[in-house]
């Protein structure tokens, strides 16, 4: 007994053992996946509805064609005005890199959660005033009166990206430039509504016509944008504090009025190839 007690001894080591158990589903949420419906073209493949060109994230309106409308506006609307709520959970990678990841709305502090799941990743850059043309006293102004301030900015001159356009003042603006094969959205930061559809007229005999296996090339896995956020600077400060200078715009020469200016590359990916091949514990 006591060299089978000293054999124990010596020949076990500690290890750290984790033990997963699955909920019981009938007390707990799943997480949020792509319905069903989703992927089911057959009442709109062959109209200017087809969910093969638009997802079913969007479609047009069936009164008027040149109209778009949110397919889910119930889902939507919960969204914009009550938000997710404890249904963000923070994930971080081994790189540092952070997702926030949508769960279930009700969940527990002590329980995990497996999952793949489609991620996006963005870059962005500066846009510095100094590699643009800012015209922030041409007097131009819109159909109702709203002063436009045109600009030009290069890579020539410094920008992550040629892009031209004109600021309306908002105090967020944001443009897509490629997030789709055939759509561009229409001005840059004017307040133009609607998307130009290329290549021209053509809408007609595209749309209705893409299949499920062409659906994929509708939205890129990587598309650029840009965003504008006006600056609320300390009313005491007389200048942009040191690391703000050149790259902030001056809209308005006789005032304090600046406005941040990003170029921003994303990549969405799903599954996540990355993890693809394990689990993923969200805690």
């Amino acid at each position: 007994m006591h060299a089978a007690d000293g054999y124990l001894h010596i020949a076990t080591e500690a290890i750290e053992l984790v033990q997963v158990f699955p909920q019981d589903p009938a007390q707990h949420q799943y997480g949020r996946s792509i319905d069903p419906w989703c992927f089911d073209d057959s009442e709109t493949i062959g109209t200017v509805q087809n969910k093969n060109f638009w997802g079913c994230s969007m479609t047009t309106l069936e009164y008027d064609d040149e109209l778009l409308q949110v397919t889910n506006k119930t889902e939507f609307n919960a969204v914009i005005n009550e938000g997710y709520g404890q249904g963000i959970m923070n994930f971080t990678e081994e790189t540092g890199s952070q997702y926030a990841v949508v769960g279930p709305t009700i969940s527990p502090s002590e329980a995990d959660w497996q999952a793949t799941s489609y991620a996006v990743s963005s870059q962005c850059a500066p846009v510095p005033a100094t590699a643009c043309d800012i015209q922030g006293n041409s007097n131009v102004t819109t159909d109702l009166g709203t002063t436009l301030v045109p600009f030009d900015c290069s890579i020539a001159r410094g920008s992550p990206v040629d892009f031209s356009g004109s600021y309306m003042g908002n105090t967020f603006s944001y443009m897509f430039f490629d997030f789709h094969k055939h759509l561009n959205e229409r001005g840059t930061f004017s307040g133009m509504e609607g998307l130009d559809f290329t290549p021209k007229n053509e809408e007609g005999s595209i749309i209705p016509n893409i299949t499920k296996q062409e659906r994929a090339q509708m939205f890129p896995s990587t598309w650029r944008w840009t965003a504008a956020v006006t600056l609320d600077l300390d009313i005491y400060l007389d200048s942009l504090p040191r690391d703000m200078v050149g790259k902030a715009w001056r809209m308005e020469p006789a005032y304090g009025n600046y406005v941040m200016v990003v170029a921003c590359n994303t990549t969405g990916e799903y599954p996540l190839p990355r993890y693809a091949a394990r689990s993923l514990f969200f805690t």
